[in-house]
């Protein structure tokens, strides 16, 4: 926009980030990553998510750092809250309690309007409320009487899917960081985490256990 005039709301993500982070950080970074973590380009998404996830820097921020590291982090998430031992699982532990959980037992059919799910087993489960944390896609084919609109949208759904690799060995970890983004094309991964940082319990002293993500589409 020209000096003294207010930009226009973007329409996409791509102009989002230029507005935000101007067109050389869009192009060389955000840009990039975003083709890798959300496997599309930034046009073809909305800017309406962004919210508290995208780190917008101030005038005084960008200044400083063209001088030297700024001394202080300025990632979106400032603060992180992590079990001291059980990694994640600690959380789903919680919510097992009092639960009856079945194993083995994969649902393959929804009946709304009866308010039943059939699984693998054979078996029908009444339910008085349904969460459904399966993708929409895959949701909406194993409902029973769904509008023929409504099966049709779900099909036209993008999605992106993660792979997690683990790795461990015999050393300590040589990085300060908790995590890494990996902007570079020319690699499969778009982030690194090393997991005893995030909590001493998560690995045998003197071992790193690292976990690389690695995004694509169907």
């Amino acid at each position: 926009p020209l000096s003294g005039t207010t930009p226009l709301p973007p329409k996409n993500y791509a102009e989002w980030l230029e507005q935000s982070l101007g067109p050389v950080f869009a192009r060389e970074f955000s840009e990039k990553y975003t083709r890798k973590y959300w496997t599309v380009d930034a046009e073809q998404l909305t800017a309406e998510w962004v919210g508290g996830r995208v780190y917008v820097p101030s005038i005084e921020d960008v200044q400083a750092g063209y001088d030297g590291t700024l001394g202080e982090s300025k990632h979106y998430i400032m603060e992180v809250r992590y079990p001291k031992k059980g990694g994640y699982n600690a959380y789903t532990q919680l919510l097992r309690r009092g639960c009856n959980v079945e194993l083995n037992s994969e649902v393959t059919s929804i009946d709304l309007s009866k308010k039943c799910v059939t699984t693998s087993s054979g078996k029908t489960y009444a339910y008085n409320r349904l969460i459904n944390t399966l993708p929409l896609p895959v949701f909406i084919k194993m409902c029973r009487g769904v509008p023929a609109n409504v099966a049709m949208a779900a099909k036209q759904l993008l999605c992106t899917q993660l792979l997690l690799v683990n790795v461990r060995a015999k050393h300590p970890t040589m990085r300060p960081e908790n995590w890494m983004y990996v902007y570079d094309e020319d690699k499969f991964s778009t982030r690194i985490h090393c997991a005893e940082k995030l909590t001493p319990g998560n690995a045998p002293e003197g071992w790193t256990g690292i976990q690389v993500e690695v995004y694509s589409n169907p």
